[in-house]
């Protein structure tokens, strides 16, 4: 169904840019003054919502759109996933398994810049197992990020490992809603069907290997801390070999999610899974679930909840304002704008590139939403010059798996932030950083942008679609480039 209605506003589209510019100016300022809250910044999207508003013609039209994006079924789905995933951090906090592994890493002699570089190597796996990088986050870094700073490992290096792994494991997981949105919006022009998930996994497993290979080199040399001597005196106080009993919750969510259960199923039976291990061997008290004193709850339940309740109210501040520029129609005439310019593959594919990376920054690294609207458009400006689905769907899978992890406006960073946050009253030694300071230290992001970024503009790895699907390597059938905004049901 085309879209025939558009938010208008007194001074032009550009009106509904607002919301988005106040938002980022907050992140950058609260960075400045060296805070992180998220409920501030947040607020201050609000309040650019509300001076956009006053530009709006239909202002029940304009309020409707912030309602639809904060309302949608992506929201809802994230932020469902955020409460889950918050009880399950905070579980493994408090069953302490981060001293079963201060102590597994102890007797291996793994510390410094070698569990750095293990640390990646761990998220990466369980990102592959459960095709969720927000999962692998929330599993990882209460277990992996206290582990690594008492073993000497560098704060700002470990969570970027962390952070690394998270997204090799969106960016190849054939499990991955990333994976599959990318796969199946991309449409064969000369049969019916849509891209195999498989094939173009197996597509993009070279930029992907050739990545987290140098990703773990550079861990290797740059992932160990100058203060590893307080590290050794923090060593005995938090080493909990008994911890290690609390790897069976994380077992269980990889097992049901290599078995193809949703997340919030594996998660569940983690955090039920946890509950009774803890309690089994005595890691920690029936109250330590949940105590009310003098009025005031605490607990598993309750602190897991309140520890992601900012990030959430952030991510359904993002999805109103990226609903504000989706009914404006300024992302569209942006890409009509734009694809004048396309007339060969290459330059259809640089366009696919600039594309794919802006929509990632603005909708703040959301990987799902990313690829949700990147799909249909990629696949609309792919099929012009015959590029095939294949190529054209490991395009939007890897590129919407790079920058939008360590931008300081990211939502899996801020996630990232208020779940060590969360930890400092269990460890003291942590100290929350501000966001601007990891944008370099997540390396497997950044180096698979810029091997993708290589491979469009040499060329290496196009392919063409030919007759009845199959792939070749030259393109024979060239149109003029004519691009429509249309509703994907599919999506």
């Amino acid at each position: 169904m085309i879209k025939e209605s558009k938010l208008e506003f007194r001074g032009g589209q550009w009106i509904s840019t607002i919301p988005f510019i106040v938002f980022i100016l907050a992140v950058i300022a609260f960075s400045i003054f060296k805070s992180v809250s998220l409920v501030g910044i947040a607020g201050f999207g609000v309040v650019g919502i509300i001076i956009a508003s006053i530009f709006a013609k239909d202002q029940d039209e304009y309020w409707n759109s912030v309602i639809k994006g904060i309302t949608s079924e992506t929201t809802g789905l994230v932020v469902a996933i955020f409460l889950v995933v918050g009880i399950f951090s905070q579980l493994m906090t408090v069953g302490k398994i981060s001293g079963g592994f201060i102590w597994l890493s102890d007797i291996l002699g793994m510390k410094g810049s070698a569990f750095c570089a293990f640390v990646f190597i761990i998220s990466a796996l369980f990102g592959v197992a459960t095709g969720s990088s927000v999962g692998t986050l929330v599993t990882m870094v209460p277990i992996l990020y206290p582990t690594g700073l008492v073993l000497g490992s560098h704060p700002i290096y470990l969570l970027g490992a962390i952070i690394s792994g998270a997204a090799f494991g969106d960016s190849i997981a054939p499990i991955s809603d990333v994976s599959i949105i990318s796969s199946s919006s991309q449409k064969y022009k000369n049969r019916e069907g849509s891209a195999d998930i498989g094939a173009v996994v197996k597509d993009r497993f070279k930029y992907v290997i050739l990545a987290s290979v140098i990703t773990f080199v550079l861990y290797i040399i740059l992932g160990g801390n100058s203060t590893s001597i307080q590290a050794d005196s923090l060593l005995d106080e938090y080493i909990y070999p008994k911890g290690l009993f609390m790897i069976i919750p994380p077992a269980i969510v990889i097992y049901l999610a290599v078995k193809g259960k949703s997340i919030f199923t594996a998660l569940s039976s983690g955090i039920i899974s946890g509950l009774i291990v803890g309690l089994a061997t005595n890691i920690f008290a029936p109250t330590d679930i949940i105590n009310i004193v003098d009025g005031n709850a605490s607990g598993i339940v309750v602190d897991g909840v309140s520890s992601v309740l900012e990030t959430a109210i952030a991510f359904i501040i993002v999805m109103a304002m990226y609903n504000i520029l989706q009914d404006s129609g300024i992302i569209e005439d942006c890409i009509n704008k734009l694809g004048k310019s396309i007339n060969t593959p290459k330059a259809s594919e640089i366009f696919i590139l600039r594309f794919v990376t802006i929509i990632n920054l603005i909708t703040a690294g959301i990987t799902t939403l990313t690829a949700a609207i990147s799909g249909p458009i990629v696949d609309s400006i792919g099929k012009t010059q015959n590029i095939h689905p294949f190529r054209r769907g490991s395009l939007v899978s890897s590129l919407t798996n790079t920058l939008g992890y360590f931008i300081p406006w990211s939502i899996s960073l801020f996630l990232c932030i208020s779940m060590i946050g969360g930890m400092q009253e269990a460890y003291s030694f942590i100290q929350v950083a501000e966001p601007s300071e990891f944008l370099l230290s997540a390396f497997y992001p950044l180096l698979l942008w810029i091997i993708m970024f290589i491979s469009v503009i040499t060329g290496i790895g196009t392919i063409y679609e030919g007759k009845d699907g199959s792939v070749v390597k030259s393109n024979k059938n060239k149109q003029k480039y004519k691009y429509r905004c249309v509703e994907d049901k599919n999506l």
